[in-house]
């Protein structure tokens, strides 16, 4: 299951089936090319045959930027080897991102993403992509691209597809309350189990929070950097463990056991040290993939599985759980 927070992409045309920049290039573009499946199965990428200067072709003009803002622009590229992405600011007439040799495959499509930050500009910031040869190319040379998606952030989430206007993608949600929580879950012990995977580090989210809609009452596994088991009960925090390392973009198994004064985590084979002075906090629902904030953080991953046994496991239970 894959959990993301809302975004927005900010392409107007994620095929790229028209908003092209003109200028000196002789590219030959070909909308919805029949030459290949795209990767939603269909044939609507756009096929760029370059010119004899080595030029695919600019595309994408995106204008009233924020900021001193992170964006990340991704798209899905197979073809010809050898080009390069770059992002332009044109206000400050400099590269934001780029020029950078971009890594892809000539049989099966990848998706590449640039990271840039704008400058302290106000407004009227204009950002627009291109991608050229990083050497005279042959005119025989052809390249794919399809999915373009510009987003506020420092990594590309799924693609919103868009036709002729701006698309926002609300969050995904995903809890369990009332009798379907209540009839499984034991409020003096337990053991939480998530196998998952995440695609960033740089914030804490949770894979799953048992609370009472507030952060006061929180049994949580959660991720940054490290592998978390949080305890809250009556805004006081009871336990707080962790193990080293978590990779991005890895497959994780994470364990929190519960019970008074009794508390460990284990991840990827290796517990932590018990927690001997907690106690427990009353909670009635599940969140899957976010915390229970004012504005929460979600886990921008995916979740395999999600498991709970009614007791304290073991450490040597919590160590082959998370092997």
């Amino acid at each position: 299951m894959l959990i993301e927070a809302s975004a927005t992409n900010l392409c107007q045309q994620s095929n790229f089936a028209s908003n092209w920049l003109g200028g000196s290039q002789t590219t030959t573009r070909t909308a919805n090319t029949t030459d290949v499946l795209s990767p939603d199965g269909t044939n609507n990428a756009a096929k760029i045959t370059i010119d004899s200067n080595g030029f695919a072709s600019r595309f994408e003009i995106i204008t009233g930027l924020a900021a001193s803002t992170t964006y990340t622009f991704s798209y899905y590229i197979r073809g010809s080897a050898g080009f390069e992405g770059r992002v332009f600011n044109a206000t400050t007439n400099a590269n934001a991102f780029g020029p950078t040799v971009l890594t892809y495959s000539s049989t099966a499509w990848t998706r590449v993403q640039m990271q840039f930050t704008t400058g302290t500009q106000t407004g009227g910031i204009t950002v627009y992509v291109y991608c050229t040869h990083k050497a005279i190319a042959s005119t025989s040379d052809v390249i794919y691209i399809y999915g373009g998606q510009l987003e506020v952030g420092n990594t590309a989430s799924s693609l919103i597809p868009t036709t002729t206007s701006t698309l926002t993608r609300n969050p995904d949600i995903c809890t369990v309350s009332g009798a379907a929580f209540s009839s499984w879950y034991n409020a003096s012990e337990g053991t939480f189990l998530a196998h998952f995977r995440r695609r960033r580090t740089d914030n804490t989210a949770s894979v799953l929070s048992a609370n009472n809609n507030t952060t006061a009452e929180v049994i949580e596994l959660a991720a940054d950097t490290v592998g978390k088991f949080n305890v809250t009960d009556g805004g006081a925090s009871q336990v707080a463990l962790f193990r080293t390392p978590f990779t991005a973009n890895t497959d994780t198994k994470l364990a929190g056991a519960f019970k008074l004064d009794d508390c460990n985590i284990g991840m990827g084979g290796s517990i932590g040290t018990t927690d001997t002075t907690a106690t427990m906090p009353t909670v009635d629902r599940l969140f899957i993939g976010r915390d229970a904030g004012a504005v929460p953080v979600y886990l921008d991953g995916h979740v395999k599985f999600v498991k709970f046994y009614d007791a304290r496991k073991t450490d040597t239970q919590l160590q082959a759980l998370t092997t």
